[in-house]
């Protein structure tokens, strides 16, 4: 999967089911224009200055993205393509494991049961931020792999839009 649906997917995910921001919406809009998708309210947003209130921008992101004929998230895909993004994040090398596993931590893991991974990494910041246990390497090692193979779950059972 490209970088960009990625990314999308991620704020996606993020504003369907936290209602926060995290990422520079008006780059991310203006990364999708360079890439030929074009909406309106995706052109306004790439033209919105960095400072902006992330509510408002988080709106127009969502307004563009059904511009652009993507569906609205239920929770639960928002939920799934969130958690699919930090698990990228991790994977590609974008974010430190570390930081990583406790972006997972931080959110409310244990309502998904079938992402067994999800919850594996969230006692793995525990036990690295508590420094008991296993050496930072295997904590790594331990960490990528889990987010690697839950990354391979939720994109097979979500696969992208084919162009």
């Amino acid at each position: 999967m490209e970088e960009l649906e990625r990314r999308v997917r991620g704020a996606e995910g993020e504003w369907w089911f936290r209602h926060t921001v995290s990422q520079d919406l008006a780059g991310l809009a203006t990364d999708a224009l360079v890439e030929g998708w074009d909406s309106q309210s995706l052109r306004v947003l790439a033209g919105e200055p960095s400072n902006a209130y992330d509510l408002d921008l988080g709106d127009l992101f969502e307004k563009a993205i059904l511009e652009l004929g993507r569906k609205r998230l239920t929770e639960e895909q928002a939920f799934r393509r969130y958690v699919g993004y930090l698990a990228w994040l991790m994977v590609s090398g974008r974010v430190g494991v570390l930081d990583g596993v406790q972006r997972i931590e931080r959110i409310p893991w244990y309502e998904a049961p079938e992402l067994d991974g999800l919850g594996h990494l969230a006692f793995v910041a525990d036990e690295w931020g508590a420094g008991w246990g296993r050496p930072v390497a295997e904590l790594e090692a331990d960490s990528l792999r889990l987010a690697s193979e839950l990354l391979a779950r939720l994109d097979a059972d979500d696969p992208p839009p084919i162009p």
